[in-house]
């Protein structure tokens, strides 16, 4: 497309005077589509530092920060285990995002925004805040041996209807395996064992924390872990269990 030569001479004016003032001008503002793509760009990558610097893209408490955040703790319990970047395909279109990752694809789409940042979007059409917990930084301890506090769970939005939550594991002062097993309980009381996509300590030292998330497929929030752990010590051998709550906030 031609610019006249009329508008041409307008912004040349229009810098030159900006020039002379001394002011720089104002930066555009990332357009929504930018900031989508900034955002479920650092999500697909399962890059804790990639994560962060995204944050900035997102309304601060909202669903979309919340999402990520719950992103972020499950990229830090990969690192802490010794686990590779899970990076995923991601394909951003002009009303829609698509992220795969070993076949299966959840596709993003009903964008809300304040302020030029992303607040709110639906995962395969369905609420994603529903599906979505931040912790509430309350401890649950067994016997002073060891500690659990859920930093945050996500129920994905396929088929498999796969609950991730992300665990912060304390140990006190002993050494501890802690979790030799660990089963949901949802709200309706039906019990699932714990999948294959599980990454957890093996051991904890006296007084360490470490990350790790438990995944419990067709499982919902609001029911809650029954975690069994057992000291790993030549002390007296103890083998106990703790419940821990995934309300929904």
């Amino acid at each position: 497309m031609k610019i006249s030569a009329l508008v041409s001479a307008a912004a040349g004016s229009a810098l030159l005077l900006a020039g002379c003032s001394g002011v720089a001008p104002e930066p555009e503002p990332e357009s929504e589509k930018a900031v989508v793509d900034a955002y479920f760009t650092a999500f697909a990558s399962s890059d804790p530092a990639e994560i962060e610097n995204a944050a900035d893209t997102a309304v601060e408490d909202s669903t979309a920060a919340r999402y990520l955040a719950h992103q972020l703790n499950v990229a830090r319990a990969n690192n802490a285990n010794g686990l590779d970047h899970r990076s995923s395909d991601v394909e951003v279109a002009d009303d829609a995002v698509s992220v795969c990752q070993h076949g299966r694809c959840t596709d993003y789409a009903d964008f809300t925004f304040e302020d030029g940042k992303l607040s709110d979007f639906s995962a395969n059409g369905t609420s994603v805040g529903e599906r979505l917990v931040i912790g509430d930084g309350k401890m649950v301890t067994s016997r002073d041996i060891a500690g659990f506090e859920v930093l945050s769970a996500a129920q994905s939005a396929d088929d498999e209807q796969l609950l991730v939550v992300v665990i912060r594991f304390h140990s006190y002062d002993r050494s501890i395996e802690p979790v030799t097993s660990a089963v949901y309980r949802n709200p309706g009381g039906e019990q699932v064992d714990h999948g294959l996509n599980s990454v957890l300590p093996r051991r904890l030292l006296p007084d360490s924390h470490q990350l790790g998330f438990v995944g419990f497929p067709r499982s919902e929030i609001g029911g809650e872990i029954v975690v069994e752990f057992r000291t790993e010590d030549d002390q007296e051998a103890i083998r106990d269990s703790a419940r821990v709550p995934v309300a929904q906030d």
